[in-house]
């Protein structure tokens, strides 16, 4: 999906200019669904056994457009437990990222990238097979510093399956996980099952945010040319948080 950058700046919170093209984090709009739609409902089953996905809890189309709608930025964030956001690149939608809120501590991020879309951006910009740290590795920094910047939470977690090698290889250049454990009851939408959890905290958003400008000015990728493939923090479709979730 196309967007005039230039029309919608009121909508941008983050942004980060790299090689392959401006990066940027916007509120989520109504006309972001489709690709979000498209994303969980075209995806193939392989593609999503490596995120963890329960495929069973994903539902129709109809039940993915609704949770993407209610979980779109609101005038109070506040209030708002469960917040979605649109990443770009330039004037390309490549993909989303949320944040579900419990307490103070328990906070979890999400990313996914939209792989034809980012080829497509990838495709089109400038040395396409150098464009810095990676795409999806800069979007890390970027998004993780907006939420430890923005929102009232003291810490992030970050939860990935073991098996997802390129997402964990991207956490590696900003931080190594804590601890890996197995999950009865991981957050969002994923199976149970055996993952990497790293955690952030609202003092380091500075840190984050250097590491990401670092990244992009990077002259080789070694993650970007991967990156449309098996790109997630997590493996879910937005849902609106329960509780916190605890170990097995």
């Amino acid at each position: 999906m196309n967007l005039d950058i230039n029309s919608d700046t009121s909508l941008i919170r983050a942004s980060l200019p790299m090689r392959a093209g401006l990066l940027t984090l916007r509120d989520a709009t109504e006309q972001d669904a489709d690709a979000f739609v498209e994303y969980w409902t075209d995806s193939p089953t392989s593609y999503l056994e490596v995120l963890g996905v329960d495929t069973a809890r994903i539902g129709d189309a109809q039940q993915i457009r609704e949770r993407f709608l209610r979980n779109m930025p609101s005038s109070e964030l506040i209030g708002q437990s469960t917040v979605i956001y649109s990443l770009y690149l330039n004037d390309m939608l490549i993909g989303y990222s949320n944040i579900n809120r419990y307490d103070a501590q328990e906070n979890y991020a999400h990313l996914h990238t939209y792989r034809k879309a980012l080829r497509q951006a990838v495709g089109q910009g400038p040395k396409a097979q150098t464009t810095g740290g990676g795409v999806g590795a800069c979007l890390i920094g970027l998004c993780i510093a907006h939420y430890l910047e923005k929102f009232d939470v003291e810490r992030l977690v970050i939860q990935t399956r073991t098996r997802n090698k390129l997402i964990n290889r991207a956490l590696d250049l900003y931080l190594p996980a804590s601890k890996t454990c197995y999950f009865e009851k991981p957050d969002g939408l994923s199976a149970p099952g055996d993952f990497h959890v790293r955690f952030a905290y609202r003092d380091q958003h500075h840190f984050y945010q250097e590491r990401a400008q670092a990244l992009a000015r990077q002259k080789n990728a070694t993650e970007t040319k991967y990156s449309h493939q098996r790109f997630a923090w997590r493996s879910e479709p937005v849902e609106t948080p329960s509780g916190p979730h605890t170990t097995s």
